[in-house]
């Protein structure tokens, strides 16, 4: 199994960002990599997201907790993985900024195309780029 721990000080207060991050459908409104995403079933622990490439992914939302500004979802289909866990967290970083945490628990699907963990880590640590790029 391999991890990715990504840590961000972002330029926004956290209440206003866990608004952001804790609506769990609304992805697409804050991740520049997702183009669109909505709630499906009738849980509302399901989205589906549509990727700029175009990849479709299928996701599971496992764990929220409101209280501690925490989610944890999995990706169900859509990336080669036999297995994905990932959990996104704001907490208070002080004087109205926030600390992002994205950390992320996968491994690969046997026959993942060669170099594909490396292009994925490299994408989620494009993505927190663009959000300090976005809340500085």
């Amino acid at each position: 199994m391999a991890t990715i721990n990504l840590e961000a000080s972002l330029g926004i207060a956290p209440d206003a960002l866990w608004k952001s991050v804790g609506d769990f459908g609304g992805v697409s409104d804050w991740l520049p990599v997702v183009t669109q995403s909505e709630l499906v079933g009738e849980s509302g622990n399901q989205r589906t997201c549509v990727l700029a490439n175009g990849g479709e992914l299928a996701e599971t939302l496992t764990s929220f907790d409101d209280a501690s500004r925490k989610l944890v979802y999995t990706v169900t289909e859509g990336l080669p993985f036999s297995h994905h866990s990932a959990s996104m967290e704001v907490a208070d970083g002080g004087d109205g900024r926030s600390t992002f945490r994205w950390i992320t628990d996968y491994t690969l699907a046997e026959g993942a195309p060669e170099g594909f963990a490396d292009m994925f880590e490299g994408m989620l640590r494009g993505e927190v780029g663009q959000l300090e790029q976005r809340w500085p």
